[in-house]
C-alpha cells in the first residue's frame, strides 16, 4: 500500500516540493511535507496522464515532465555537457586514427556483411547519432542524472579507445574509385578514416543513450507513451546500426562488443543513480 504522503525532490534545482497524496481520490496534489516524511521513487501514480504524476520505486523522484520542460529544467548543464562530449569523444577518436600503436588487425567477413550492398546514402542514418546523443543528457532532469551520463559514458568510451589504439580495426570501406565525390558522404570521408572500427562506437553510443533515455526518461511516462517512445527508439537505433553496414563503416563483429559496452554503460549510470 502506498503512503498516504509522499516526499519527493524537486526538478531542475528548484526548491523543495512535496507530494501529497490522497488515499479516498488516489491522485497527487503539490504541497509541503515534514521533513522526516521519507523520499521514494513515484511511478505511474494516479490517472498517470498529469504533468506531475510521478511514480515510485528505489528511493528516487522521476516526475512525469514534457520534452520542452525537461530541456529547461538542467539547461546550463545541458550545454556545458554537449561541450564535455564533443571534447570527450571527437579529440580521442580523430587522434587516434591517425596514431595507432598496434598493427591493423582484420576481422573475419560474414554472409551479413556480403548481403548488405554499399549504399552511401545511408550517410543521413549513420550521422543521425549526433541528434540522439544530444537529445540523451537533455532529458535528464536532476544533477545526480547528468553525472551519471558522464560515468557511463565513461565506461563506453575508455575501453573503446584502449582497443582502436592497441588493436586497430579498418573497416570495410570501398576504395577512393568507388566512392562518391563531394556530398554528405564525401565529407565524411576527408575527416573519417578507415581506422577505429571494432568495437564500433556508434552502436555503443545507440544502446547507451537508447538505455539511458529509458532510465531517466521513459520510466516516468504512461504505459502507453513509454511503448510508443520505445518503438520510435528502437527503429531509430535499428536505422543508425543498419547505416553503419550500409555505408561501410563497420564490420558486423564490430557491432556486437559496441552494443555490449553500450550496456555496461547503462549499467554503471543506473548504478549511480541510485546512490
Amino acid at each position: 500500500m502506498l503512503p498516504a504522503r509522499v516526499a519527493s525532490l524537486g526538478v531542475g534545482g528548484r526548491s523543495q516540493q512535496r507530494i501529497r497524496a490522497s488515499r479516498r481520490s488516489g491522485s497527487f496534489h503539490f504541497g509541503r511535507l515534514p521533513a522526516d516524511v521519507p523520499d521514494v521513487r513515484v511511478r505511474e501514480l494516479g490517472d498517470g496522464t498529469g504533468e506531475g504524476s510521478a511514480a515510485v520505486d528505489e528511493g528516487r523522484v522521476s516526475t512525469h515532465l514534457d520534452v520542452l520542460t525537461r530541456l529547461r529544467t538542467q539547461f546550463p548543464s545541458t550545454v556545458a555537457t554537449w561541450l564535455a562530449l564533443m571534447f570527450a569523444i571527437c579529440i580521442p577518436y580523430f587522434t587516434l586514427q591517425r596514431f595507432q600503436w598496434g598493427e591493423p588487425v582484420v576481422v573475419p567477413v560474414t554472409p551479413i556483411d556480403d548481403a548488405i550492398a554499399f549504399e552511401p546514402a545511408w550517410v543521413w542514418g549513420y550521422l543521425s547519432i549526433a541528434p540522439l546523443v544530444a537529445l540523451a543528457p537533455a532529458m535528464a532532469t536532476r544533477p545526480v542524472e547528468l553525472r551519471a551520463f558522464g560515468w557511463g559514458l565513461l565506461a563506453l568510451i575508455v575501453p573503446s579507445f584502449v582497443c582502436f589504439a592497441l588493436f586497430p580495426v579498418p573497416g570495410p570501406r570501398p576504395d577512393g574509385a568507388e566512392l562518391p565525390d563531394g556530398g554528405l558522404f564525401g565529407w565524411l570521408v576527408s575527416v573519417d578514416t578507415v581506422y577505429n572500427s571494432l568495437p564500433s562506437l556508434h552502436a555503443g553510443l545507440t544502446a547507451y543513450m537508447c538505455g539511458y533515455l529509458d532510465v531517466v526518461w521513459l520510466g516516468a511516462e504512461t504505459a502507453r507513451r513509454r511503448w510508443i517512445a520505445r518503438l520510435l527508439l528502437g527503429a531509430w537505433a535499428c536505422g543508425i546500426l543498419y547505416a553503419t553496414l550500409a555505408t561501410k563503416q563497420h564490420w558486423f563483429w564490430d557491432l556486437p562488443p559496441g552494443i555490449a559496452l553500450g550496456w555496461l554503460a547503462v549499467w554503471v549510470a543506473s548504478r549511480v543513480m541510485r546512490r
